[in-house]
């Protein structure tokens, strides 16, 4: 077997890192908003939610997506054929993209009975954070945007508790009604969140047999990248996901998204940026990466 360049190695490793948690994330149940009757606190928040917005919070699903100069809140409802409803909703984005310029986050606090985690830095930096309100099929979205380092660590914070509170998606495709869609895009974000581990034995039994990694004009074969992943040189803080989509080919799926990730390798720190495609195959003991394609954008 003829050895791959140390550099592709180590962006091979970077990426196949983070199968770690998909074994777990494949049997877990999909569904980003579920009723839960043992959950009182979610209960009551959806409780307050409806209140607040106007719609019932089962039938409708949230996404709190990070983007990386800021992010996006959604919200649709389930049935395309509720206009009242999907009104209802566009009035809301309205009504708290203006509140949220103004530096007035009552609305948040109401849903969850507490202040929300990043809205005082949100308020105090109002001025340099704009806010979008776009229209979707269902539904609409509140586009954040800004170019202030603190404002977007608090827009994060911000999404990242209101995506715990309501048990919602981190992707607009998590509410997709195809439940393999759904599972496929939670396998990609355990991906990401597992980047940190090394567990060869998992990494064994997720890449199929004849995996194939490639980036830019490099080919990586199975069993090269299976021993990269436990000599890696990259030790990898964060990382998430972005922009996903998942194509349906039958049992055949194909994920294309953004992968941001931060750390520290052979020659210090780095940030990079992945635009990667990602071929999943489902077999009978559940969904297996065949090929995985990466761009690394070059560093500015």
């Amino acid at each position: 077997m003829t050895s791959a360049p140390a550099s592709v190695m180590a962006s091979a490793a970077t990426r196949l890192l983070v199968f770690t948690a998909l074994l777990s994330g494949c049997t877990r149940e999909p569904g980003p908003q579920v009723r839960q009757s043992g959950d009182s606190a979610f209960a009551a928040t959806q409780s307050r939610g409806q209140v607040v917005m106007g719609v019932d919070q089962y039938t409708s699903a949230h996404v709190f997506e990070d983007l990386p100069d800021g992010g996006r809140i959604i919200l649709e409802r389930d049935d395309s054929r509720d206009t009242a409803g999907i009104a209802t909703i566009r009035l809301h984005m309205e009504s708290i993209a203006t509140a949220f310029r103004e530096g007035d986050f009552t609305k948040p606090f109401q849903v969850h009975a507490q202040a929300v985690p990043g809205t005082g830095v949100m308020a105090a930096r109002r001025a340099a954070i704009s806010y979008a309100v776009v229209e979707r099929p269902r539904g609409g979205e509140v586009r954040l945007r800004s170019a202030d380092a603190p404002a977007i660590a608090a827009i994060h914070e911000f999404l990242a508790f209101q995506r715990g509170a309501h048990h919602a998606a981190a992707h607009a495709g998590m509410t997709d009604p195809d439940t393999e869609a759904r599972v496929l895009l939670r396998l990609e974000d355990d991906w990401a969140i597992g980047l940190t581990r090394r567990d060869l034995a998992l990494f064994q039994r997720l890449l199929a047999d004849g995996f194939v990694y490639t980036e830019d004009d490099r080919t990586v074969d199975r069993d090269a990248v299976l021993h990269d992943i436990v000599a890696g040189p990259d030790t990898v803080a964060t990382a998430h996901n972005e922009e996903m989509r998942v194509h349906r080919f039958g049992t055949t799926a194909i994920v294309t998204g953004w992968l941001v990730i931060e750390g520290r390798g052979a020659h210090g720190g780095f940030h990079r940026r992945y635009r990667f495609t990602d071929t999943w195959v489902r077999r009978d003991r559940g969904w297996q990466i065949v090929a995985a394609h990466d761009y690394l954008v070059p560093a500015k």
